[in-house]
C-alpha cells in the first residue's frame, strides 16, 4: 500500500505541479481509505481491471498476486506470472512440457492447466511426432502407410484427414499398399496384366509416362502390350508368325532375337532365309525352288531328311553324279539319257525304260541274254514280239497277230492263256473258226446251228442275237411256246405266262384297256382286279387311287359322310386313312368348316379344362389349329388390369426379384413386351429409393455424391434427380446463419457425419469455441465475480442467468437470445 501510495502523489505531482502538496496528500489519502474500505468490505469488482477472475483464479488470494499490495501493473498474461522469473508465486510449466511458445492460454484454461480442450498449434516449436506417439496424444494409426517423414510433411495441423500434400520419398512401403483402389487410386480397369510392385515401372513424381517397364513383373504375353496400340508392335518387315513374340525374343532387349522358335513362324522358310533376312541357299547348293520345307527340318539344316524331287530345277545328273548323290551303278545299260527317261523320281526300280529310243526289233536285246525273252507258257508263236507287244509295256499285249500264231484257237482261247468262252457265251462246241474269224470275234460270221447246244433264248436274248421286241409282251416262257420256228407271227397268247403289269398290254394300243367311266387311278389293274376275268374287282387298293376319297366315296359310286360327320370340306384323306376310317388318324383344322366349339365341347373332342381362363372367345382366338400351346393372347380386348390375370395363379406374375410396388403393372409395362420397361411410374413404387437405385438395378450415387444414408428421396423428387430439393435440416441448426452455409462448410469431408472441431457438437460451441469471451459472460458477482464457461453456454443462442450469489440460488438478471445467428456480430 506504501508504493501504491507513493506511485499516486508521483503521479499526481506529475499531473498537476502547481497544485498545493495537501490538496494531493488530501486526495491521495482519501482514494487509500475508500479502496481499503470496499476491499475490506469485500465489494470490489475485479472486473474493472480487464481480468475478470474465473476457474482457478476464483480461489487465489489477492495478495498472491498483487504482491507488497501493489496493484497498478499487475500483468494480465498467464506467462509472466506463471513464470520462475515472475514476482508471482504461479504454478509453471514443467521440466516435461512440450516445446511451446509461452503463450499459455492458446491451449490452457482457467479452470485448469491438465485438462486441454484444445491446441493451437502455431504455438507449437516441436515437431508433431513429439506428442503424437500413443502416449502424450494419438499417433499413427496401425494402418497408416510406412514412412520416415515427418506428420508435417503431409498433414496440417486443423486437419488430419485432408492431406493437401504426400512425399512419396519418404514412403517407405511398397506403392500397392496405398494404391490398392481404396486407400487411393489403384490400376484401372485397362492397365495391362501386371503384378503390384507399381515402383518398377512407375516413379513416385508422376505416373504417366512410365519410367521403364520391368517385364519381369509383367503376367500377360507381349502381344497382350505390343499390339501397335498399347505398346509398339511387330513392324511391317516382321517375318510372319503368330503373336508369341516371347518365343523367339527377350524381354530385355528385341533385337537380336534370342533363338528362334519355328514352331510359331507362318511363313514359308524363304521369306526369312532368302539371304538377307538370314542365311539362305549356299553357291553350291543344288538347283531347286525356294521351298526349303520340302526337303530341310526347320530343327536341323543339315542333314536334309527328305528330297522332293519336284522342287528339283536341276536335271537328275546334276545331283546323281556318285558324289552329290548316288550315281549309275557299274552294271548299268550304257547310256547318255538322263535318268528321268527311265527312273522316276520316288524310285529308282522300277525303271520305265523308254523304248523309243531303241532302234532294232525286241528280239535283238529280248533274247533270253540281254534281256528276258518268251518265258517258257508263251503261246506258239514267231518272235516278232513287236507284232503284239508295244515297247512301253509288255503285259497285257495290245494286240494278237494270228498270222504269227503257230498253234490252234482253243490251244490259246482256253481261259488260260487268252480269254476262252465266257460264261455268257452260248452253249455251243469248241470249234471256234465255225462261227468267228481269226480278224475279230465279233460280229460273228454265221452261225453254225449245229453246234448251238441250248435253247432260243440263250442267244436270242437281245444281246447275243436280236430278242424279243421293245413292245413284246413281258413274258418267261421260251419264244417256241407262243412261236412257231417257221415265222413268228401269228401267235398262241398264254396269260400264265406273262411276267409284267396288265397295262404294259391293256394300254389301248397293244389290247383293251380301262374304260371312260373309270375311277381314277394308276395303271397297276392288278392290284384290284385278277387275269381270270376284270369284274367284279376283287378288292380295292386305295394306295392306286388318283383321285379324291370324295370323287368315289359320294353315296353313289361308294359310301360318303354320315350325317352326324363334322362340318368339313370334302378333302375325306386330310383326316383319314384308306385303312380305316375310324378312328380319324389326325385333323386337318384347314377342312373344317365350323367352329372350333362346334368340335371341342367335351364330347366330341377335349375341350377347355376346368383350370382355363374363363372367356366366351372362340378358341382361335389364342390359340392356333397346330397346337394349343404355346397361346398367342390378344392383350389389346383387355380391359381390366393385368394383375387380374398375371397373379402367379392364371398367368405369370411378379418374379420373385421384382422390385416392390403395387400390382398396376400397367403402369410401367405395355402389353406388347414385359421388358423393357417403358417407363417407372414411382407412385407405384412401394420400396425405398435405393431398393431401385443401388448402382445395379438402377443408377445409384455417383462418384463424389454425399456420402449420407438417407434416403434419395429425402433431397431428389422420383420426377427428376436434378434440381435436388433444398435438404431441411432437424433441430436448430444450421439455422439462419448471418452467411450462407454450404453443406461442406459444416460437412468438411462430404459426409453425413459432421467432423466437430471443438467437443461441444451439436451446440454453437462445437464449431465456435474459440470465439468465446470470458468477460461480459458472468455467472454471478456476489461475493466475488464467477463468469460461465465455454461448455456451460455451449448454446449461444440460449439463455443465460446471473445470479444474486455464488449459491446460485437466486436469479438476479435473466438474459434471453443475447446471441442470434442472423446477428452478423453476435
Amino acid at each position: 500500500m506504501n508504493k501504491l501510495f507513493m506511485n499516486s502523489l508521483t503521479c499526481r505531482y506529475n499531473m498537476q505541479q502547481k497544485q498545493h502538496w495537501f490538496v494531493q496528500l488530501f486526495f491521495v489519502t482519501t482514494l487509500f481509505l475508500l479502496s481499503v474500505s470496499k476491499i475490506h468490505a469485500g465489494q470490489f469488482d475485479h472486473q474493472q481491471t480487464n481480468f475478470p477472475l474465473d476457474g482457478q483464479h476464483l480461489a487465489v488470494e489477492c495478495g498472491d498476486c498483487h504482491k507488497n499490495n501493489v496493484f497498478r501493473g499487475t500483468p494480465l498474461q498467464c506467462e509472466l506470472c506463471h513464470s520462475d522469473s515472475g514476482l508471482i508465486d504461479g504454478s509453471v510449466k514443467s521440466i516435461n512440457h512440450i516445446e511451446s511458445s509461452n503463450q499459455c492460454a492458446d491451449c490452457h484454461t482457467t479452470q485448469t492447466w491438465s485438462s486441454v480442450f484444445r491446441v493451437d498449434h502455431q504455438s507449437l516449436s516441436e515437431n508433431c511426432s513429439t506428442c503424437h506417439d500413443d502416449q502424450q496424444a494419438s499417433g499413427r494409426t496401425i494402418d497408416h502407410i510406412p514412412t520416415s517423414e515427418s506428420c508435417e510433411s503431409c498433414h496440417i495441423d486443423n486437419n488430419w484427414q485432408t492431406i493437401p500434400k504426400l512425399d512419396h520419398q519418404q514412403v517407405l512401403g511398397e506403392c500397392v499398399a496405398c494404391h490398392d483402389g481404396d486407400i487411393a487410386t489403384g490400376k484401372d480397369a485397362e492397365h495391362i496384366l501386371t503384378t503390384n510392385s507399381c515402383e518398377t515401372c512407375h516413379s513416385v513424381e508422376l505416373w504417366e509416362p512410365a519410367t521403364r517397364v520391368d517385364h519381369n513383373e509383367v503376367i500377360g504375353t507381349c502381344v497382350s502390350c505390343h499390339d501397335g496400340n498399347i505398346a509398339e508392335g511387330k513392324d511391317v518387315g516382321h517375318v510372319l508368325t503368330s503373336n508369341l513374340c516371347e518365343a523367339c525374343h527377350s524381354p530385355v532387349s528385341w533385337d537380336p532375337a534370342i533363338s528362334i522358335d519355328h514352331n510359331e513362324v507362318t511363313g514359308s522358310c524363304y521369306s526369312c532365309h532368302d539371304g538377307g533376312i538370314a542365311e539362305g541357299k549356299n553357291p553350291t547348293h543344288i538347283l531347286t525352288t525356294n521351298s526349303c520345307e520340302n526337303c530341310h527340318d526347320p530343327l536341323q539344316w543339315i542333314p536334309v531328311f527328305k528330297v522332293e524331287h519336284n522342287d528339283v530345277l536341276g536335271s537328275c545328273s546334276s545331283c546323281h553324279d556318285g558324289q552329290i548323290a548316288e550315281g549309275k551303278d557299274v552294271s548299268h545299260i550304257q547310256t547318255t539319257i538322263e535318268c528321268d527317261a527311265c527312273h522316276s523320281n520316288f524310285s529308282w526300280i522300277p525303271a520305265t525304260f523308254d523304248h523309243n529310243g531303241a532302234s532294232d526289233n525286241c528280239f535283238s536285246c529280248h533274247n533270253d541274254t540281254i534281256a528276258d525273252g518268251k518265258n517258257v507258257d508263251h503261246i506258239l508263236t514267231t518272235n516278232t514280239c513287236e507284232n503284239c507287244h508295244i515297247n512301253t509295256f509288255w503285259q497285257p499285249a495290245v494286240q494278237v497277230d494270228h498270222n504269227d500264231v503257230i498253234g490252234s484257237c482253243d490251244s490259246c482261247h482256253n481261259g488260260t492263256i487268252a480269254e476262252g468262252k465266257n460264261p455268257t457265251h452260248i452253249l455251243t462246241s469248241d470249234s471256234c473258226e465255225n462261227c468267228h474269224s481269226s480278224v475279230g470275234w465279233v460280229p460273228v460270221l454265221l452261225v453254225d446251228h449245229n453246234d448251238v447246244f441250248g435253247s432260243c433264248s440263250s442267244c436270242h436274248d437281245g444281246n447275243i442275237a436280236t430278242g424279243k421286241d421293245v413292245d413284246h409282251v413281258q413274258t418267261n416262257a421260251e419264244c417256241d411256246a407262243c412261236h412257231s420256228n417257221f415265222a413268228w407271227i401269228p401267235v398262241t397268247f398264254d396269260h400264265g405266262a406273262v411276267t409284267n403289269n396288265c397295262f404294259s398290254c391293256h394300254n389301248d394300243t397293244i389290247a383293251d384297256g380301262k374304260n371312260v367311266d373309270h375311277i381314277l387311278t394308276t395303271n397297276t389293274c392288278e392290284n384290284c382286279h385278277i387275269n381270270t376275268f376284270w369284274q367284279p374287282a376283287v378288292t380295292v387298293d386305295h394306295n392306286d387311287v388318283i383321285g379324291s376319297c370324295s370323287s368315289c366315296h359320294n353315296d353313289v359310286i361308294a359310301e360318303g359322310k354320315n350325317t352326324e360327320h363334322i362340318l368339313s370340306t370334302e378333302s375325306c384323306e386330310s383326316c383319314h386313312i384308306t385303312n380305316a376310317w375310324a378312328p380319324a388318324s389326325m385333323i386337318d383344322h384347314a377342312e373344317v368348316i365350323g367352329s372350333c366349339t362346334s368340335c371341342h365341347d367335351g364330347n366330341i373332342a377335349i375341350g377347355k379344362a376346368p383350370d382355363h381362363f374363363p372367356t366366351t372367345l372362340e378358341c382361335d382366338s389364342c390359340h392356333l389349329t397346330t397346337a394349343w400351346i404355346p397361346a398367342v393372347f390378344d392383350h389389346s380386348d383387355i380391359v381390366d388390369g393385368c394383375s387380374s390375370c398375371h397373379d402367379g395363379t392364371l398367368a405369370t406374375g411378379k418374379g420373385i426379384d421384382h422390385i416392390l410396388s403395387s400390382t398396376l403393372c400397367e403402369a410401367c409395362h405395355n402389353k406388347i413386351a414385359w421388358e423393357p420397361v417403358f417407363t417407372v411410374d414411382h407412385n407405384e413404387v412401394q420400396g425405398s429409393c435405393t431398393s431401385c437405385h443401388n448402382g445395379t438395378i438402377a443408377i445409384g450415387t455417383p462418384s463424389g455424391h454425399f456420402a449420407s444414408t438417407l434416403e434419395c428421396d429425402v433431397c431428389h423428387t422420383p420426377q427428376a434427380w436434378l434440381p435436388a430439393m433444398a435438404y431441411s435440416h432437424t433441430g436448430a441448426y444450421p439455422g439462419d446463419h448471418r452467411a450462407i452455409l454450404a453443406c461442406t462448410d459444416c460437412h468438411t469431408t462430404n459426409q453425413e457425419t459432421i467432423p466437430w472441431q471443438f467437443p461441444y457438437q451439436p451446440d454453437c460451441a462445437g464449431c465456435h469455441a474459440n470465439d468465446y469471451r470470458t468477460d461480459p459472460h458472468k455467472k454471478t458477482e456476489s461475493p466475488v465475480t464467477i463468469r460461465y464457461t465455454v461448455s456451460e453456454l455451449r448454446d449461444c443462442s440460449g439463455a443465460c442467468h446471473i445470479y444474486n450469489d455464488n449459491t446460485f440460488t437466486t436469479i438476479k438478471e435473466i438474459r434471453n437470445n443475447e446471441h442470434s445467428v442472423r446477428d452478423e456480430d453476435f
